[in-house]
């Protein structure tokens, strides 16, 4: 491989390398919080006496998810090998070391030698066109790219056939219309690139006649020179054709490493998160006697819940200043566009609509704020003390008061793999938050907040709120049925109890939060 062509090789290795540095540095830094932010609690439960069955009891219910992972890696492996296999079997790729396949190396030599062999028959056409006269001077360079257009037609068969996919044929026979469909995409998919090569040729060869053109124009080309300025031509480029095929080669051949990187770093982070999921819902079960909390701080003081049925007012006496979500548009005061703490939850708020919001000042001689209430929806107004945090969903949202905090945290404690995220929104007072439910809803210190509840109607509560798990551990209910958590402390907490449950539940139904790192 000469100079340039691993210089081009390394300019597109290098930013394989760069993405394969980040991937082992975020599963460095994921693993690391995980221990870090749960080594007490991990020391804690080692102390159990029940400590062997609680991790008995995960593996078995966790071991079903066994069989999608290794046929994942299988049909990874499989698919690779295959591909690789039909891209040597078919002389896509000449292997250059017998012993040892290594695709760059062999993808270089298989483009040397395509050179080699399109240069002869380029050079043996326009040695058939025999001497070139002062009359014919004006045909030359259209005999010379006709006589490069039917050496790539003599030669275009050995270049790309159409492939045989050898992996697919024992099921040539079979009715799947995915099969089906997929042997259509590989004919097209060679017949596009047959095209794609005709046409390249057809621009190589107007390239070279519009070369040999410029030269003639010129007073110093001699009649007598023209067939060997038109070899020197069709050699430099196709050297240069062969560069940027090379470029190109490389080029895929790290994009598609790299997905194959990522596809497993993000594997590997499912096979994690699922694995602790499980576990907690062992360890976290009711009588288990073990509580679980975002916040293991210890509870002194909550803020005041107020919910409202028909219509939310805010008295024309409070000269305060409030934050409203744009889709809200209540009645009253002097509303303005406004970019309120534009850093703090960034994407969370542009993806729920609430980045930019409608600023209404308070003042003395203004209207109230009134926002009339749809059937069966539900405002609670969240009062909260001065350091006080609110974990919420943006998907809930109504306004906020000046002086509250937004701020998104990112925590790894067990409990938090039990809400199927590390990622959590959070509003800190001292100031008033303002959320809606679809329907009725249960608040602190109603009976009801103490009931059992399952996650999806949990909108709201206090970052320092305690829970316990109640579910049934069975394997079936592990991945296909929901779980309830219960309130042990006196924390707050908002309920919307008309939630309806999702079609997916269990672990199926958050099998696409594990895949993502810092979901």
């Amino acid at each position: 491989m000469n100079h340039q062509l691993f210089s081009l090789s390394i300019i597109n290795a290098f930013w394989y390398y760069v993405v394969i540095v980040v991937l082992l540095l975020l599963l460095t830094f994921f693993i690391y919080r995980v221990i870090k932010d749960n080594l007490q609690l991990f020391k804690n439960i080692g102390a159990m006496s029940n400590f062997s069955k609680i991790l008995f009891s995960t593996f078995l219910f966790w071991s079903p998810l066994l069989v999608p992972i290794i046929l994942a890696f299988m049909a990874e492996a499989k698919i690779k090998d295959s591909i690789e296999s039909e891209v040597y079997d078919e002389g896509y790729v000449l292997q250059l070391d017998p012993k040892r396949k290594n695709f760059l190396v062999d993808a270089n030599y298989t483009l040397e030698q395509n050179q080699i062999q399109l240069d002869q028959h380029y050079q043996r056409k326009i040695d058939s066109l025999g001497t070139f006269t002062e009359n014919a001077k004006k045909e030359i360079p259209k005999k010379v790219g006709d006589a490069i257009r039917s050496s790539f037609t003599a030669v275009q068969a050995n270049l790309m056939n159409r492939p045989s996919y050898k992996w697919y044929q024992f099921k040539k026979r079979a009715k799947n219309k995915a099969i089906k469909r997929l042997n259509e995409l590989n004919v097209r998919m060679t017949n596009q690139t047959n095209a794609a090569l005709k046409e390249s040729n057809e621009k190589f060869a107007s390239n070279i006649e519009n070369q040999l053109q410029e030269a003639l124009d010129r007073s110093d080309m001699k009649v007598d020179t023209i067939g060997l300025k038109s070899k020197k031509l069709v050699s430099s480029t196709l050297v240069n054709l062969r560069k940027e095929a090379y470029k190109y080669v490389s080029g895929t051949y790290y994009t598609l490493k790299t997905a194959e990187h990522i596809l497993n770093f993000l594997l590997i982070i499912a096979i994690i998160k699922s694995l602790l999921y499980v576990f907690t819902r062992v360890l976290y079960k009711k009588d288990s006697g073990v509580a679980f909390s975002i916040d293991y701080e210890p509870f002194y003081r909550k803020g005041e819940l107020t919910k409202y049925k028909d219509r939310f007012v805010i008295p024309k006496q409070t000269k305060k200043t409030y934050y409203f979500k744009r889709s809200i548009g209540p009645s009253g005061g002097s509303q303005s566009l406004s970019f309120p703490q534009i850093t703090r939850c960034t994407l969370t708020r542009l993806f729920s609509f609430c980045l930019p919001m409608d600023k209404i000042e308070m003042k003395e001689n203004d209207y109230r704020i009134q926002l009339d209430l749809m059937e069966n929806q539900r405002i609670v107004k969240y009062k909260l003390l001065k350091d006080e945090q609110c974990i919420f969903n943006f998907k809930n949202f109504v306004a906020i008061e000046k002086g509250v905090k937004l701020k998104t945290i990112f925590r790894f404690e067990l409990a938090c793999f039990l809400f199927q995220k590390i990622r959590y929104s959070v509003a800190e007072g001292p100031g008033e938050l303002i959320l809606s439910t679809k329907g009725s809803c249960i608040i602190s210190p109603e009976q009801g907040s103490k009931i059992s509840q399952p996650l999806y109607r949990i909108i709201a509560f206090q970052k320092k709120a305690k829970f316990h798990v109640a579910s049934t551990l069975k394997l079936k209910d592990v991945f296909f049925s929901d779980f309830n958590i219960v309130k042990e402390n006196n924390a707050n907490i908002i309920i919307d109890s008309s939630g309806n449950r999702k079609k997916y539940i269990g672990v199926i139904k958050f099998f696409w939060r594990f895949l993502i790192p810092f979901s």
